[in-house]
């Protein structure tokens, strides 16, 4: 009998129920970004406000610099950032991570390196 759970199908299920779950709890979020209005905005010589939407990282990356940015040309919500240190003195492992803008709070993908990624 096949395994149902640990199926290739199952995983993918799996990947959008995550996403799907994730965009409702940050449903405030998005409808804050569509629609804030800062009136400060007005008194500014055409300077706005930004307002942050997320922060990608997790805590494997946290002490790692970003070193390199790459957006998917076929998957427009897909981007790679590579991880590594820009001191040449002091090298370290590195680490590629791939986000979609489907799932904000983790990585689709995490790949490490024996040396920090300088370009994607």
């Amino acid at each position: 009998e096949k395994d149902i759970v640990h199926s290739t199908r199952m995983e993918r299920s799996l990947k959008v129920l995550e996403r799907l779950v994730n965009q409702n709890s940050q449903d405030e979020i998005f409808q804050d970004f569509k629609y804030w209005e800062d009136a400060s905005d007005q008194h500014r010589d055409g300077r706005g406000s930004l307002l942050p939407l997320w922060r990608f990282s997790t805590d494997r990356t946290k002490r790692k610099q970003v070193t390199a940015l790459a957006w998917n040309p076929r998957y427009i919500d897909l981007f790679a950032v590579g991880y590594g240190s820009y001191d040449f003195m002091r090298q370290c492992s590195g680490m590629i991570c791939c986000f979609s803008l489907k799932n904000t709070s983790f990585p689709e993908s995490i790949f490490s390196m024996e040396s920090g990624v300088m370009c994607l």
